[in-house]
């Protein structure tokens, strides 16, 4: 998903593998512009996350991994494209 991201000019910050890396991100003076985050990311909810991308006004968009077949994988992949696409447009 990022490669699809960076084909776009985006510059991602990602993906980080658990909460932590996450949080140093947030708290790293990194401008996040927009997200795509993972519900569960080891057995840990985003959720406290999206919270702080909310308070922040940084738009965002659920997904969830590993999908069940790659034929979901690909719908879902493009869905988080176009929205998160949306959401940028939309932040500036």
């Amino acid at each position: 998903m990022s490669r699809a991201f960076r084909s776009c000019g985006a510059e991602v910050a990602g993906p980080v593998g658990d909460m932590e890396d996450a949080l140093r991100i947030l708290h790293d003076g990194s401008i996040v512009d927009a997200a795509v985050l993972d519900v569960n990311i080891r057995n840990e909810m985003i959720f406290p996350i999206a919270q702080e991308l909310r308070a922040r006004h940084v738009p965002f968009v659920f997904t969830l991994f590993p999908p069940a077949t790659e034929r979901h994988w690909n719908i879902r992949r493009r869905a988080a494209l176009v929205q998160t696409k949306h959401a940028m447009a939309g932040s500036r």
